[in-house]
């Protein structure tokens, strides 16, 4: 089987390494996207991640900007969301697009390890059940 790939989306240097760096000693394969517009590219050029971690305070393209076109571009992708702002508008907005989670910085490594591993597992269990 081969490694989990991760998108990490942040305009942060160094939120993006220390994600890369963790979540590679978790065992993920991960790609890093400095802004909503590179990680849009990226996914309109046919990159399929098994999941994206996504920053919302982002310049240019927003991450819910990001989220709806990934929504558009291949709905199965799931999001996780990181943010230092967790205005109850936003996570709802997030959760109607259909985000996976919704995780307020500062996190975790543990929460965001469990969240990962369930939301990579929901999304199995669904691709099991309809197979193509």
């Amino acid at each position: 089987m081969s490694k989990r790939s991760i998108l990490v989306v942040d305009d942060d240097r160094s939120v993006r390494s220390y994600l890369s760096d963790f979540l590679t000693s978790c065992g993920y394969s991960i790609d890093c996207a400095e802004s909503g517009d590179q990680a849009v590219a990226r996914l309109s050029a046919g990159y399929v991640p098994s999941l994206m971690v996504l920053d919302i305070v982002m310049p240019g393209i927003n991450g819910i900007e990001v989220l709806e076109s990934v929504k558009k571009i291949n709905p199965s992708i799931p999001v996780i969301i990181l943010s230092a702002s967790a205005q109850p508008k936003t996570v709802v907005e997030a959760m109607k697009m259909g985000v996976a989670d919704f995780l307020v910085k500062p996190f975790e490594e543990q929460e965001l390890e469990l969240a990962i591993q369930n939301v990579l597992e929901k999304h199995r269990s669904r691709r099991d059940d309809f197979p193509a």
